[in-house]
């Protein structure tokens, strides 16, 4: 329990303590290539396509664009509890979730938000859709709840351990996968009724993960959380093989089918990935970002990302170069 608490106490700082002054402002050359979109902290991105897409946050606060990113429009949610996820399976069509067991759904790209009821009242900090109907969350102490009528209704799925699941990835319908605390993953083929718990180095108390991320086919992936530490595998997670990169936690990442990605997390952490999740190169980050945070992270088309985090920054990467959005 005090290692729990531990890694709850690091979490809780890299998102909330870590100075929310961002060195940004006040820097001419830095204000060409990012802005404010607002004066809080955001934590997580969702594009549909690489014009449309939310960025939530703090407060309830979330925010909608039409031009990738350009402008940003906000959408009222009528809560204060903070959004941590988001899960868009068209233009329309959404779901958010967060603290206290807050779930909401929208048909109209997020003009209009309505309650769904949860079996549980947890913090939840992931969702993920695949379609319209079939969809998971799943949060603090263990928790996961699945639907197959849109939300509608919940079903508690949870696990009968205490952790903290912090991702949550669909390869199929059938095939999930989900990274925790404790440096542990869990995988499904049966939709969510069962869990084969993976464990990713021996020690009990292993590196808490805060993010997954497949190939579409499910044979290449990677995790990555505290310290740096990442695990990849390239045989549909039957092995995993670590890899430290930084020292710096890792926040969020996204591999594509051509093996290529990227990486996000603090100390203005930027990560080039390559070889299917084998080869991570750091990016140098400008001097004004060495001490934020990023934990946002979106593909708008291949090689080209949007990222965001401390104190509601926004940054576009296009071949893994920031460029000023136009």
């Amino acid at each position: 329990m005090f290692k729990r608490l531990v890694y709850l106490l690091l979490l809780i700082a890299a998102f909330f303590l870590i100075p929310q002054s961002n060195p940004v402002i006040g820097n001419a050359d830095a204000d060409e290539i990012t802005y404010r979109l607002m004066r809080k902290s955001v934590y997580h991105t969702e594009f549909v396509d690489a014009s449309y897409g939310w960025v939530c946050g703090i407060g309830g606060n979330l925010f909608h664009t039409i031009n990738g990113g350009l402008t940003w429009e906000k959408q009222e949610t009528n809560t204060y509890d903070s959004i941590f996820s988001m899960s868009f399976v068209d233009k329309k069509k959404g779901w958010a979730v967060g603290q206290d067991g807050m779930i909401l759904t929208t048909d109209n790209g997020g003009e209009n938000w309505t309650t769904q009821t949860a079996p549980e009242n947890k913090s939840w900090m992931k969702v993920a859709f695949i379609d319209r109907n079939n969809g998971i969350v799943v949060g603090d102490w263990g928790k996961i709840i699945s639907t197959k009528d849109g939300g509608k209704t919940w079903v508690d799925i949870s696990l009968t351990e205490d952790v903290v699941l912090y991702d949550v990835k669909y390869i199929s319908e059938k095939e999930l996968w989900i990274a925790g605390e404790l440096g542990k993953l869990y995988h499904s083929i049966d939709g969510g009724k069962s869990w084969d718990r993976i464990v990713l180095e021996d020690d009990f108390y292993g590196p808490t993960m805060f993010a997954i991320s497949f190939t579409s086919d499910g044979q290449h992936g990677i995790c990555g959380g505290l310290q740096g530490m990442v695990f990849v595998t390239h045989d549909s997670g039957k092995t995993w093989t670590k890899q430290t990169v930084s020292e710096d936690s890792v926040f969020n990442l996204k591999l594509n089918d051509n093996g290529i990605g990227f990486a996000v997390g603090n100390n203005g952490g930027f990560y080039k990935i390559e070889e299917n999740g084998d080869k991570w190169t750091k990016l140098p980050p400008p001097p004004y970002l060495r001490a934020a945070w990023f934990q946002c992270l979106s593909s708008l088309e291949d090689n080209s990302y949007i990222v965001a985090g401390t104190r509601g920054s926004i940054l576009f990467f296009d071949n893994f170069e920031i460029i000023q959005k136009k």
